[in-house]
């Protein structure tokens, strides 16, 4: 009887102890959206900062050629 006993509770040791491991993986995932999402922001505005600060081809020919050595 003893032996199911301790059997139980070391099972539910183990529910808890993966149930808090989830917790904290669960957070940790969170958190490192959020931090990405952050970076995607700042990476967004910076590039809006300086694309209206570029030059543009009078002809508006930009981009239409392309150089081929071979």
């Amino acid at each position: 009887m003893q032996v199911a006993s301790s059997i139980a509770g070391s099972l539910m040791q183990d529910a808890a102890r993966t149930s808090q491991e989830r917790t904290q993986e669960s957070a940790a995932l969170k958190v490192q959206k959020l931090a990405n999402d952050m970076v995607g922001q700042t990476e967004l505005a910076l590039i809006q900062s300086v694309t209206g600060t570029a030059p543009a081809e009078a002809s508006g020919n930009l981009g239409q050629n392309v150089n081929i050595k071979v």
